[in-house]
Parts: C-alpha cells; sequence; structure tokens
C-alpha cells in the first residue's frame, strides 16, 4: 500500500516514533563518549537501558565517511564545502572546522587573531548575534589560521 507523504513538501523536519525491539539476542554495541561512559537510562517499567545511538554519534558517523583522513582534507566529492584550517607556526595541521567537535567554536578557532577579521568579513553582528549572509559572497571556501 503507497504512502502518500505530499503532506511533507513544505515541512521543515519529519519526526518518526517507532517501537523497536531487537531481533536477537540482548546485547547492544552502546553509544558514549570516553569522559561520561555508556549512555544509559531507567526504562518505563523500571529497567536499566542502554541507548545504542544518539542523534550526535549518527552524525560523527556520517562526518567521518566526508573526511580523507591520508590527505587531511574533504573526500574528492566534496572538496568545494569551505572549512577552517588551523597549523601552527612551523605550517603543520593542528585542527580544522570538520574535525573540531564545535567547529568554529572550537578554541583553536575562535580564539585566533584571524576569527575577528572573519566575523568582519561575514558581516556578524555582536549585538544582535545575526551574521549577513551576503557578505560570504567572494570569499575563499578554505581558511587558513
Amino acid at each position: 500500500m503507497p504512502i502518500d507523504l505530499s503532506a511533507l513538501d513544505a515541512a521543515p523536519r519529519l519526526l518518526i516514533e517507532a517501537r523497536l525491539e531487537p531481533l536477537q539476542g540482548t546485547r547492544f554495541q552502546p553509544t558514549g563518549f570516553p569522559n561520561l561512559g555508556a549512555a544509559t537510562y531507567d526504562g518505563p517499567h523500571g529497567e536499566k537501558m542502554l541507548l545504542v545511538e544518539s542523534a550526535q554519534s549518527v552524525a560523527n558517523r556520517l562526518e567521518a565517511v566526508c573526511w580523507d583522513e591520508v590527505a587531511d582534507d574533504w573526500v574528492a566529492p566534496l572538496k568545494d564545502l569551505p572549512l577552517v584550517k588551523v597549523s601552527d607556526g612551523n605550517g603543520a595541521a593542528v585542527t580544522n572546522s570538520v574535525l573540531e567537535a564545535h567547529r568554529l567554536n572550537s578554541p583553536y578557532i575562535e580564539h585566533s587573531d584571524w576569527f575577528a577579521a572573519f566575523k568582519g568579513e561575514i558581516g556578524y553582528d555582536e549585538k544582535t548575534k545575526t551574521l549577513n549572509r551576503h557578505a560570504r559572497q567572494g570569499l575563499p571556501g578554505d581558511f587558513e589560521i
């Protein structure tokens, strides 16, 4: 039976709620963070539950296939996407806005001398915390600090 999804044409997002059950066994590989441990919670009947994946974890996995670790750059189909590369005083790569957990809010980037100039170039307004999206035109795709 086909499902009519036309109601979603103008929707900004889709929320799906589903009841899932493991097909075999009771063990899962937990999602978690090294400094926090596994993501556990209490189930509806008081049983201990383990979060298998989080939205952030799925995003990290998707980003991992977009990055070429050997070339230290986007994979070929994504080469034109912008990123900020951070290098040390000798030109050696330190990090970049793709690999950093907080992207442009990384202390390496946000507290650099370059970042203040960058905010000016993109029309960022400190008072309103907004940016002029049209100011970005004409800037190169990659930025080096």
